[in-house]
């Protein structure tokens, strides 16, 4: 006699190969982005010049490499204002290894004052992650026809011309990447989520036929026995916030565009000419914040507000902020139809990236449903949480880079912009839609911990305290 059905191996070969068809459609989608990451490094501000840069000169400027691999470098010259001629030799060092890479040449008649100068590395400089090393130049240019280099006095390092020594770093952009070491095992990992899979299939399968109990059994039973509740409380909220309004459903269209358009108004001005395609990154940074700050709004006021049936009929009580949160993700489900007709209508073309927005939308709803449910069962306790939310929404929001390119934002406060989970999940649809490609791999990551995080806190919170509700609504 069988243990298990064939019924149960038949589901179980058919998850298995869904899994696996989905982790290479994933690694197909992702491409380069699943195994580096681009690091871009910038010292854009200028305090004066190094000097003629002439026959015999030399110019070295010392660097900690903070990424692997080394693809391009950018300088920008200053001519005096006269023709150039002759050339500049570029020369990469790795100090700590001992590595000299060959030269690169530059013609120096065709560097242009003010403007960026690139030159794309033809070698694979790599592994120089945490290491020292520095950037020489050789001049051979005739005296009155040579470059200099422009340089920042605050910039870190230093910089040796001829016998001098300069405390900054040249006015320079260095692009290089960042492999993740995990994208050398992936179907390794993923073999080993198979098999996690198949092995709680089996748990629950077992769980199942011995009568034990585990939580997706009892999700199972909770969707059984409550899924006419749990629909028609999705549907009421949806319906409600649109009852006796004359365009109704539209408003779901009309809302982010109009709102996305005062916006564009005001600040198109100020940042249109630092963001690509400003007006797909205003809508989607508007649509996506909109939805979070909507559905964690009315998930705060689910218990309180829904007092009258707690206290008389018995119903697992987180079921109240999931379905607030659900509402609000129907709406937001709509409001996307606009934003990929503008995308459109703005240049932005059809790419399979767009398909890895599913990751995402369903990673923030988690997040929200993690954040409403902790909320709810705190504003049970403390109505004054209900008041609390408009303002740490609001700071949220101008935290967030939803108008205005991070850029501006000071070098030193970056890594606590990182830190905000709605930058990531923005984000991670503006790369999908606008750039057309897969985000990285630290971004995955941060925006599926952030969710898990979120989720893990908000049950923890509401199981702890739901026994109460009934003594304080």
């Amino acid at each position: 006699m069988k243990y298990f059905s064939s019924r149960f191996y038949k589901k179980l070969i058919v998850l298995i190969l869904s899994f696996y068809l989905c982790a290479w459609f994933f690694y197909w989608i992702s491409g380069s982005q699943l195994r580096y990451e681009t690091i871009i490094e910038k010292q854009e501000e200028i305090t004066g010049s190094i000097g003629e840069l002439s026959e015999g000169s030399t110019a070295t400027q010392e660097l900690l490499f903070n990424f692997d691999q080394v693809t391009a470098l950018a300088f920008k010259f200053a001519d005096y204002g006269r023709n150039l001629s002759g050339k500049l030799d570029i020369i990469l060092h790795n100090e700590t290894d001992n590595i000299t890479y060959p030269s690169i040449t530059v013609d120096v008649s065709q560097i242009k004052e003010g403007d960026w100068f690139l030159i794309d590395i033809p070698y694979m400089a790599s592994d120089l992650a945490g290491k020292k090393g520095s950037i020489e130049f050789i001049g051979y240019s005739p005296t009155g026809e040579a470059p200099t280099i422009f340089y920042a006095e605050n910039g870190k390092g230093t910089i040796y011309v001829n016998e001098k020594i300069l405390s900054g770093q040249l006015c320079m952009i260095i692009s290089g990447r960042h492999y993740y070491r995990l994208a050398e095992y992936y179907w390794s990992i993923i073999t080993f989520g198979a098999s996690l899979l198949a092995a709680g299939l089996f748990y629950i399968e077992f769980c199942r036929k011995h009568g034990r109990k585990n939580a997706i059994l009892q999700l199972e039973l909770i969707w059984e026995r409550y899924r006419f509740l749990i629909k028609q409380l999705v549907s009421r909220d949806f319906k409600t916030k649109y009852k006796r309004s004359v365009l109704g459903y539209l408003w779901s269209f009309l809302n982010p565009l109009l709102t996305s358009l005062v916006q564009y108004m005001v600040f198109s001005t100020l940042f249109k000419s630092d963001i690509k395609n400003f007006p797909i990154y205003l809508l989607t940074g508007t649509i996506f914040f909109g939805f979070f700050s909507e559905s964690v709004s009315q998930g705060l006021s689910a218990i309180v507000g829904n007092s009258s049936l707690i206290t008389k009929v018995y119903v697992p009580k987180w079921i109240y902020p999931v379905t607030k949160v659900c509402a609000s993700a129907t709406n937001f489900i709509i409001s996307l139809v606009p934003l990929y007709i503008v995308a459109l209508f703005t240049g932005c073309r059809p790419n399979f990236a767009l398909i890895l927005l599913i990751f995402d939308i369903m990673c923030l709803l988690f997040f929200c449903i993690g954040l409403a449910m902790a909320l709810s069962a705190c504003n049970v306790f403390f109505r004054d949480i209900q008041y609390l939310w408009g303002v740490i929404s609001m700071v949220w929001m101008y935290g967030t880079p939803l108008f205005y390119p991070e850029t501006i934002i000071p070098e030193a406060y970056r890594s606590i912009l990182k830190l905000n989970p709605l930058y990531h999940y923005v984000n991670f649809a503006r790369t999908c839609i606008i750039d057309g490609v897969a985000p990285s791999l630290s971004t995955f990551a941060f925006c599926l911990g952030a969710a898990a995080v979120s989720l893990a806190i908000g049950c923890i919170i509401f199981k702890k305290t739901q026994n109460k509700f009934a003594l304080y609504i």
